[in-house]
């Protein structure tokens, strides 16, 4: 289904925007960014990497609360007991040849992504 997917949008028989290619355009985060953008000024954007959220709950959810300037009302404790619940879950690994498939397709979304993030002063560490 993946390849496929990328198949159509590749040829451009469908669009980003069309509901059957939603399982990929779910992932691509620019054009969504930009969107909001053109509405907010972007320093009222806060972008996270769900990677980091899992690697420190709680130093993400300081940011998260500090950016909106919200008091730390959420203990660490209740924070990690939340993230350790959800680590826990069992996860089917995609094979070699999706995930080459997938990094191909949303290698130049990710790379206007990366230089949009430049642009807004902010560092964005591109995915592995």
């Amino acid at each position: 289904l993946i390849g496929h997917t990328v198949a159509l949008v590749a040829s451009g028989n469908r669009s980003l925007e069309d509901f059957d290619v939603r399982i990929l355009t779910s992932g691509v985060y620019i054009h969504g960014l930009r969107s909001w953008g053109e509405v907010w000024p972007t320093r009222q954007l806060l972008v996270l990497r769900s990677e980091d959220m899992f690697a420190d709950a709680v130093g993400v959810m300081k940011r998260v609360q500090d950016f909106l300037q919200l008091p730390r009302a959420i203990p660490s404790s209740r924070v990690l007991r939340v993230a350790n619940r959800n680590s826990h879950s069992v996860k089917a690994k995609p094979s070699r040849n999706v995930n080459a498939t997938l990094d191909a397709f949303f290698a130049p979304y990710n790379a206007q992504l990366y230089a949009w993030m430049e642009v807004q002063g902010r560092q964005f560490k591109p995915w592995d």
